[in-house]
């Protein structure tokens, strides 16, 4: 499982970082700056604590701002979060295969 470092949220490019000190100094294992277009990983969790974080602060990322109060929100994103863990969703960097391989497993499905 491979982590993206950088990925399209709102037609604007994120990046993920894995900062140890910045989570550390604020007893969190992620951390969402909007307005940066930074998510921050807490590096030393588990593959599958990392793929949990992960989603809580891209949820953190696609949530309207403004909407609710902070702890409103923290508890909607958790319960999504947990919502989509509990169903196996994982997040990981897609591999795109060339015009010419789609088209060759198109026809070997569709034979």
């Amino acid at each position: 499982m491979k982590i993206p470092t950088k990925l399209k949220i709102k037609r604007s490019i994120w990046n993920i970082l894995y900062d140890k000190q910045i989570l550390d100094s604020n007893n969190a294992v992620g951390l969402c700056f909007t307005k940066e277009k930074i998510i921050y990983i807490y590096p030393n969790q588990s593959k599958a604590e990392i793929q949990h974080t992960l989603t809580h602060e891209l949820l953190h990322a696609c949530f309207p701002g403004g909407t609710c109060t902070v702890k409103r929100e923290e508890k909607i994103v958790n319960h999504i979060a947990q919502t989509l863990h509990n169903a196996g969703l994982t997040i990981s960097r897609s591999r795109t295969k060339s015009k010419k391989r789609a088209k060759t497993l198109r026809h070997k499905r569709s034979t």
